[in-house]
């Protein structure tokens, strides 16, 4: 497409997971915008971390109603040149948000588990824009430095940081340079 925003879907665990209904808000919003969603990722994980998730949750195996998908279709270094043409990347903190801050390009990043400051990209241009919900518990894993506690399960058991990264957060600072 001509204009078209990158949309991180994969996640490496349930504490860093942005809802299928989230993600398929935010690119509806996009497509309002004239900017065709384009849907990257990986779509297998550990095996038990995928049995703990709850279909509602996962994005569907067919998103084209939605989007152009090219989860599981990229080389990184097609999805570095993916990222550097968009208008914009948005997810979670993933291994593809960081890749996308060798570009130029805006990123719309949430933090969940971990505090942006510490996992923000370091970029020579462009700009992150930092979602992070206002919890107490929120950026954990960077504050607790523990050695003891697995940050793949919410030590809480509520997942809350998860279910706050909504379509509004995300719309709300896209709506701002879209």
């Amino acid at each position: 497409p001509a204009e078209y925003a990158v949309l991180v879907t994969s996640y490496r665990d349930k504490t860093r997971m942005w809802k299928a209904n989230h993600i398929l808000n935010v690119a509806n919003w996009l497509r309002g915008k004239g900017i065709e969603p384009v849907f990257v990722g990986k779509t297998d994980m550990d095996a038990t971390a995928r049995q703990e998730i709850q279909p509602k949750d996962a994005l569907p195996n067919d998103v084209s109603d939605y989007g152009l998908d090219l989860r599981n279709r990229t080389t990184i270094p097609e999805l570095a040149a993916l990222m550097a043409n968009a208008k914009v990347v948005c997810g979670l903190d993933s291994g593809p948000n960081h890749l996308a801050g060798t570009t130029d390009v805006p990123i719309v990043c949430g933090y969940t588990s971990v505090s942006p400051e510490y996992r923000i990209p370091i970029r020579r241009e462009g700009k992150t824009y930092a979602i992070a919900p206002e919890l107490e518990c929120i950026g954990c894993e960077s504050r607790w430095c523990s050695s003891t506690w697995n940050f793949e399960n919410c030590f809480y058991g509520h997942i809350n940081c998860c279910a706050l990264m909504t379509a509004q957060r995300f719309i709300n600072v896209l709506d701002t340079f879209l």
